[in-house]
């Protein structure tokens, strides 16, 4: 996990949380950190829902574990959040995987899952914004890996 601060700069989102190897289904999976981080952004982006996304992807991003390790549930509700986004940027890929931006906010006509996960949060809890680790749910493992980082 790192943090990434594309040039050109977005206003809305001018640093991210980034990844540094894939989540999710044919993900390597290898960072607890990394996957932590993609579970955090799902699971507290979920509880403080906006009413866009439906119940049924709602309830499956609720059922993710933030626990650090990839199962069904952690890529069952990266396709949830990624069916979200289809909806309203139509070349979104719904793979159950969240790569790692590779230095900006956007692949072709997509946005990267993990930019947009971070942007969910930055809208959700404005208040702690790039401070993810003091929300009241961050894991340990997560809180040191984001105060390290940033």
């Amino acid at each position: 996990m790192h943090v990434l601060a594309p040039k050109p700069m977005h206003s809305r989102i001018p640093i991210f949380f980034n990844i540094d190897s894939s989540v999710g289904q044919n993900g390597n999976n290898s960072s607890p950190e990394d996957v932590m981080l993609v579970q955090f952004f799902i699971r507290v982006n979920a509880q403080r829902n906006t009413g866009n996304i439906d119940r049924n992807q709602l309830q499956r991003m609720l059922k993710v574990t933030v626990d650090g390790k990839c199962g069904p549930m952690t890529i069952d509700g990266i396709r949830a959040v990624q069916e979200v986004r289809k909806t309203r940027l139509a070349a979104t890929v719904v793979d159950g995987r969240v790569s790692p931006s590779r230095g900006g906010y956007q692949y072709g006509a997509g946005v990267w899952t993990i930019v947009s996960l971070n942007s969910g949060f930055r809208s959700r809890y404005p208040e702690m914004w790039p401070r993810i680790q003091n929300h009241p749910n961050c894991p340990p493992l997560l809180k040191q890996a984001a105060e390290r980082v940033l």
